[in-house]
């Protein structure tokens, strides 16, 4: 929750957010202060060793800064959907950057409470309102075992798909947005 709130503070005081490699760093090491790690782990650094997430490989150690370095200079890019697609341009990158970092696995923990922070961060730069920046995460605890198959799908050797992690996200997207509407509109005509 701290990560999330520095995040709102950033916005906040600065009116914009950032999310490179180095913020990653720091939010994993925000996200896992306090948290018990196994031994030779370090909050925001990049693991060491060799993992295995069901039946995926995350990248090699040695390649993970690469990788990461890579995913935020692409990030940085202009993708072609021009100034009055931002928000759709900022929700796709938020979306595959979540699926990335996921996929890279950089770190020995916190991975995916990593990947949704910089999801969290783009859609926030891209100015997704707060309100609504935080429905993803929301959409992703209320479906989890969706949520673990949609990753797995997406990166599974040879038939894998990103179009399959990214549907699912954006049509949960929607479905958050809708219900967040909804609730909104009927306590309006409550009052």
């Amino acid at each position: 929750m701290r990560a999330y709130n520095s995040v709102a503070e950033e916005v906040a005081s600065s009116g914009a957010c950032r999310a490179d490699y180095e913020r990653l760093m720091l939010d994993n090491r925000t996200i896992l202060e306090g948290l018990n790690q196994k031994e030779g782990e370090e909050p925001g650094s990049i693991r060491t060793y060799s993992v295995h997430v069901g039946r995926y490989r995350g990248a090699p150690p040695e390649d993970c800064e690469h990788l990461l370095r890579r995913l935020f200079d692409w990030l940085g890019e202009d993708w072609g959907l021009g100034r009055t697609h931002a928000v759709a341009e900022g929700i796709l990158k938020a979306l595959v950057a979540h699926l990335y970092i996921t996929w890279i696995h950089p770190f020995g923990d916190g991975n995916g409470r990593s990947a949704r922070m910089t999801e969290f961060r783009l859609l926030m730069a891209a100015g997704v309102p707060l309100n609504a920046a935080h429905l993803l995460t929301t959409h992703y605890n209320d479906t989890r075992d969706e949520y673990y198959a949609a990753l797995e799908e997406s990166s599974a050797p040879r038939e894998g798909n990103p179009m399959r992690f990214l549907s699912y996200a954006v049509q949960g997207f929607v479905d958050e947005l809708d219900a967040h509407v909804s609730f909104i509109m009927k306590e309006a005509c409550t009052s």
